[in-house]
């Protein structure tokens, strides 16, 4: 069984702070664990950026068209809190997975963690999602395009908030992946999403990027 844990940012924005800072914390977990590891330092889709990331989904269809059998998806806002715990663990049989997030403007399944079995009905639905480009203009981008699908099917399924336990919104005490998506502009994102990490792992030291892998 092959399994890799992707990321991508966009080149040139703040973001690329948020992978500096963990790029180093994720390839040792997924050392331990038996996961490659693919940190992508590339826009990878090219497009406006404001239509959302595409690069995610990509990259995804990339990873299933290379032969893995699980495939986990964690945007820059994102990281692994429980080194213990398998991120493989998550991943349900022909499914994408992903945490049901409960906000006043949207309840939503949220994109910036996703837990996906490599199979055709996936592959069906990646390919699908990828497609619907540009998306409609409704402020949600790749993130409304993905929610109208999963409720047109069976192929997403809802997770438990441990998998995603996003900063204000689903915090939960056993989180194995912490997000903090939505929480404002890049700048208070990055300062919120620092201070947690160094306050989980204050052993670790901001490292320079490494080896950039861009697969685009």
């Amino acid at each position: 069984m092959r399994s890799v844990l992707i990321q991508q940012v966009y080149p040139d924005t703040e973001y690329v702070q948020m992978l500096e800072l963990t790029q180093a914390h994720h390839k040792a977990y997924c050392e331990k664990h038996n996961i490659e590891y693919l940190a992508v330092f590339d826009e990878v889709f090219p497009h406006d950026i404001k239509l959302g990331g595409y690069g995610k989904i990509k990259l995804i269809q990339q990873a299933k068209e290379n032969g893995y059998d699980s495939i986990i998806f964690l945007d820059t806002d994102a990281f692994i809190r429980d080194l213990d715990a398998n991120v493989c663990a998550a991943i349900e049989h022909n499914k994408i997975g992903a945490c049901w997030h409960r906000i006043p403007q949207l309840h939503h399944w949220n994109v910036g963690a996703l837990y996906i079995d490599n199979c055709a009905e996936t592959k069906e639905f990646i390919d699908k999602w990828l497609s619907v480009y540009p998306p409609p203009r409704d402020g949600w981008n790749e993130q409304g395009v993905f929610n109208r699908m999963a409720m047109e099917g069976k192929t997403v399924v809802t997770l438990s908030d441990k998998w995603n336990a996003t900063f204000d919104v689903s915090m939960v005490p056993d989180a194995v992946v912490l997000g903090f998506h939505g929480q404002g502009d890049p700048q208070r994102r990055v300062k919120i999403m620092t201070e947690a990490f160094y306050t989980l792992f204050p052993e670790q030291k901001v490292q320079g990027v490494a080896e950039v892998t861009n697969d685009g």
